[in-house]
């Protein structure tokens, strides 16, 4: 992190939340983590979410009996209302539902002020509505590329989607993330 970078964490899960507040204070990191309990998606509002399935519950596609509602929010509304204009590094993982992460963050990434994502894609999308041909379109209609991290090259290098293969870093401009992943090791 920067001298005047930050993070901000999103956790809709209030049991989940409850304890990433205690590890940021654990840690003395509070100056530096802004966390949210709420959910990214691409609707500001109310969501269905699981319950009891710990660290596995998700957004739900229709309320049930082990559902609740949980508060959501745009990435691209968060932003705006937090005055962020850029962000160097966005992990999602979601189980399943990337791609509506993705679809509230529309501006972001047609403007490419996303620099980095990591993102998983692997069978959770079953959760979701969506799938993977979708979410991969919607990195493709931005011109985010598919990466893999050599570690001894420390560079990020192009890949093709691969369903032997769980965890991608989609990139718009690789040069410019490649140079700075040299400056910074």
């Amino acid at each position: 992190i920067g001298a005047s970078g930050k993070v901000h964490s999103f956790e809709p899960d209030k049991a989940n939340f409850g304890k990433l507040q205690a590890n940021i204070s654990a840690n003395k990191l509070v100056s530096l983590i802004q966390a949210n309990n709420i959910a990214l998606s691409d609707v500001d509002g109310l969501l269905s979410f699981t319950t009891g399935l710990d660290k596995e519950n998700h957004i739900a596609n229709e309320n049930g009996p082990d559902t609740v509602q949980i508060p959501a929010q745009k990435l691209d509304t968060y932003i705006r209302r937090n005055g962020i204009s850029k962000i160097a590094y966005l992990k999602i993982d979601v189980e399943g539902f990337e791609y509506f992460v993705l679809k509230g963050a529309q501006h972001l990434l047609s403007q490419n002020l996303v620099q980095i994502i990591q993102i998983e894609i692997n069978d959770t999308m079953k959760n979701s509505n969506s799938t993977i041909d979708a979410l991969l379109m919607i990195l493709s209609q931005y011109s985010y590329n598919l990466c893999r991290y050599d570690v001894e090259a420390n560079q990020l290098k192009p890949v093709r989607y691969s369903g032997t293969m769980e965890n991608y870093f989609a990139v718009s401009d690789l040069r410019e993330a490649n140079e700075e992943l040299l400056e910074a090791f």
